[in-house]
């Protein structure tokens, strides 16, 4: 049922995509959003060792619809990018760990949201302010997206999941996301944020 709403989620985000009702990065970054919010809460209803097939699973269908032309909308990047096979790598390892399920959630979300939103809210707000890590470009808002998004994800987590973090890593953790995000290559960031 689980890999049945990612498709269905694909499908309503082609479609959407298709009838231009959304355009590319917004078609792509909310799949990347809905996938990793859905992702988000799977060990609360799924075992870990669920999780790594339907990871394995994802990125199974990631390959055949790059060679079978399927799913246009998450490919429509002007950069070079392998977020797409990153994204499910970065679930399947983050499950292999085996974390509480508050930090699984926390981790999915940062990638999710934190990573998602900046991608939008830089495109929006952020031509005016943008600087260039190796061959990409990144803007300060949505460096600043990304690291307001980790810091009310930990502190609701925090707060909400009784994860008992210390100050300092509230602190911390929201910028190491940021700068991952910012300087990680080619869509890594969905891998190593996790």
């Amino acid at each position: 049922m689980t890999l049945l709403a990612i498709l269905i989620a694909l499908l309503i985000n082609e479609a959407l995509w298709r009838k231009k009702i959304v355009k590319d990065e917004v078609a792509r970054k909310t799949i990347h959003i809905s996938v990793a919010v859905f992702a988000a809460f799977w060990p609360y209803y799924l075992s870990y060792k669920n999780i790594d097939f339907i990871a394995v699973a994802f990125l199974i269908v990631i390959i055949f619809s790059h060679f079978l032309g399927l799913f246009p909308s998450i490919k429509q990047v002007k950069r070079i990018t392998l977020g797409d096979y990153f994204f499910p790598l970065g679930i399947l390892i983050a499950a292999l760990i085996a974390p509480s399920k508050e930090v699984f959630t926390v981790a999915m979300l940062c990638v999710g949201l934190g990573d998602g939103l900046a991608a939008l809210i830089g495109q929006r707000y952020g031509r005016n302010n943008r600087y260039q890590i190796f061959n990409s470009f990144k803007s300060f808002a949505g460096s600043l997206t990304v690291l307001i998004a980790s810091l009310v994800i930990l502190l609701l987590a925090n707060y909400f999941g009784h994860m008992h973090l210390a100050v300092i890593s509230l602190i911390v953790m929201p910028f190491c996301v940021a700068i991952v995000e910012a300087i990680a290559p080619f869509g890594s960031d969905d891998l190593l944020i996790p």
